[in-house]
């Protein structure tokens, strides 16, 4: 009996990644057909309409659009949106196409009245969107290196490097990678990794729930299609604050002029949607995609 006890465990380890990854292609692929009230938002953007990128909402200084006419560097999408009709596309491409601010990068920063644009020091805030990751793909996952990362707080300071950040495939596992580095510095602290693999051209859907706290008690959760994928506790950020930034800045192994750090070896294109950030009031369901609500907050 004692032999089976092995075999019976790796049949159950087996039966329960099935069902997560069953649990996780439902959530991608099924928008829930009840409605919720969305309260306590400090930004909704949906990228519909003739003005996806408002003023009132975003700076897009950080891009490389227009740079030796690069009009592919940010566009709206018609087509395969989360929700609605339309999405926002960034992409990045190999070598040496579109050097801006000293990188190879499509990013964008919230507007500067926004509360969001700057995290709250102290305060819980939450982060709600939906991403899909086009280019480059093979087998159905998305294939996209460590040199560059989707989603980024940048700390207050011109030296530093990302305090949070999304990267794939940091340590070669092709998972989703979780960067954390609450004082700025340079490098990161620790790269926390999950072996959830991203697969391409679907929708997923990301919910951050912060607490910016600077004397130690400082957390992030992280939850990825519905699942809580990381939770690092007991952080002291940095009082200086942090700025969003969305989008991508790539860097690799490809020397180019002017820009030093590197270009990258191979070409992004990734699209977003439903983003949206709430202050300290606000709720798991007042950001999440409405494919992956749940009640309560998920743990």
């Amino acid at each position: 009996m004692r032999k089976l006890l092995p075999i019976l465990f790796l049949l159950t380890s087996i039966n329960i990644h099935a069902q997560i990854s069953a649990f996780r292609s439902f959530v991608r692929n099924h928008v829930a057909e009840q409605s919720f009230a969305r309260d306590n938002l400090i930004l909704d953007a949906d990228f519909e309409g003739g003005d996806p990128w408002p003023s009132a909402e975003f700076l897009l200084s950080q891009d490389n659009l227009g740079v030796g006419g690069n009009t592919w560097a940010r566009v709206q999408v018609n087509t395969g949106a989360n929700e609605g009709t339309s999405c926002h596309q960034i992409e990045v491409r190999q070598d040496c196409d579109g050097c801006k601010s000293s990188g190879y990068r499509s990013e964008m920063r919230l507007e500067a009245s926004l509360d969001g644009n700057v995290a709250q020091i102290n305060t819980v805030e939450w982060y709600g969107y939906s991403i899909k990751f086009v280019t480059p793909a093979s087998g159905g996952e998305w294939t996209g290196n460590s040199n560059g990362h989707f989603w980024q707080w940048h700390p207050e300071n011109g030296s530093g490097s990302a305090t949070l950040a999304l990267y794939n495939n940091w340590n070669a596992n092709g998972g989703w990678t979780l960067a954390v580095n609450p004082s700025g510095g340079q490098g990161a602290d620790a790269f926390l990794d999950s072996d959830v693999a991203i697969t391409d051209n679907v929708w997923h859907h990301v919910v951050w729930k912060v607490f910016w706290g600077t004397n130690g008690d400082g957390y992030v959760k992280v939850w990825i299609d519905g699942i809580l994928e990381f939770n690092p506790i007991n952080l002291d950020f940095n009082v200086l604050g942090q700025y969003l930034k969305i989008g991508t800045n790539r860097w690799g192994g490809n020397a180019c002029v002017p820009c030093n750090n590197g270009a990258p070896e191979n070409t992004w294109i990734l699209q977003y949607d439903n983003i949206r950030i709430g202050n300290s009031s606000a709720t798991y369901n007042d950001v999440a995609p409405s494919a992956v609500q749940i009640l309560p907050e998920p743990s």
